[in-house]
């Protein structure tokens, strides 16, 4: 069964283009750019990462095109826990072949189906022992 990109690979990734745009970071992941944005902000709010908004003039024009996203301390510190190669030794598109962006919910039901029979076979077995 596909699964979801875990947050440590997305601090893992983003770690490894820091200073780095949310589409530099969405390239490199099987997600769309509002998901990893989406994705991005809730791990700022738990104070995995820092955003550096972009910077303006005196006339209120940009000089940085857009946001850049930053580990903290903190979202290094799980990326080290986690069980991850090295970022610059990883093709990501190798890494993330196969996963999926969102969660397929007849996928699930589908597992769920066959776990339950799994265990009811289990079951009939313990009592026939």
């Amino acid at each position: 069964m596909p699964f979801l990109v875990h947050e440590a690979e997305l601090l893992w990734v983003t770690g490894a283009v820091e200073p780095a745009t949310t589409d530099a970071i969405a390239a490199r992941l099987p997600l769309t750019r509002n998901s990893t944005y989406v994705r991005l902000r809730s791990l700022a709010r738990q104070g995995r990462l820092t955003r550096n908004r972009p910077e303006f003039d005196r006339d209120g024009r940009e000089f940085a095109e857009s946001s850049r996203w930053s580990l903290t301390a903190r979202g290094r510190e799980q990326v080290a826990q986690a069980d991850l190669p090295p970022a610059e030794e990883t093709d990501f598109e190798g890494y993330f072949e196969g996963r999926t962006g969102r969660i397929d919910t007849g996928l699930f039901l589908d597992e769920l189906a066959v776990q339950g029979e799994e265990h009811a076979a289990e079951a009939v077995s313990d009592e026939t022992e």
